[in-house]
């Protein structure tokens, strides 16, 4: 895979000195600041595309964010109310957030009309009790 092809995991830990070394004797200066490695025929049919920004190799199913300048794996889109990417590691978390959201308003529209058709309580000028 991508791994063993690169020496090292392009979606995890940074290039080991050793992988530096193993990719300048191999020619490959993708690591030390050469020109844009090309996406091997077979890595391309997989669904592996290199990204100019990240200096990856991208998984398939994932894109660049703009917003958040990284690859996010399932990229769903960018959530400015979160301030984060939405894709596959917190799409559930984003689900529960949208859940929420939606409960509050569902609780809250009914008492804001109530409050509104009703008018707000006025105290009695006398005693000081809400009526």
């Amino acid at each position: 895979g991508v791994r063993a092809a690169l020496g090292y995991d392009p979606l995890g830990t940074p290039p080991t000195a050793e992988a530096l070394a193993a990719a300048a004797a191999k020619g490959n200066r993708s690591l030390t600041g050469g020109p844009i490695p090309t996406v091997t025929e077979e890595m391309h049919k997989q669904g592996y595309r290199w990204c100019r920004t990240c200096c990856i190799y991208r998984p398939p199913r994932a894109s660049h964010c703009i917003e958040c300048d990284n690859c996010v794996l399932d990229l769903d889109h960018h959530c400015p109310f979160v301030n984060n990417c939405i894709g596959k590691r917190n799409y559930a978390y984003f689900i529960g957030f949208v859940t929420s959201a939606c409960c509050m308003v569902m609780w809250g529209m009914p008492l804001l009309v109530w409050y509104w058709a009703i008018g707000s309580p006025q105290a009695d000028p006398g005693t000081g009790v809400v009526s």
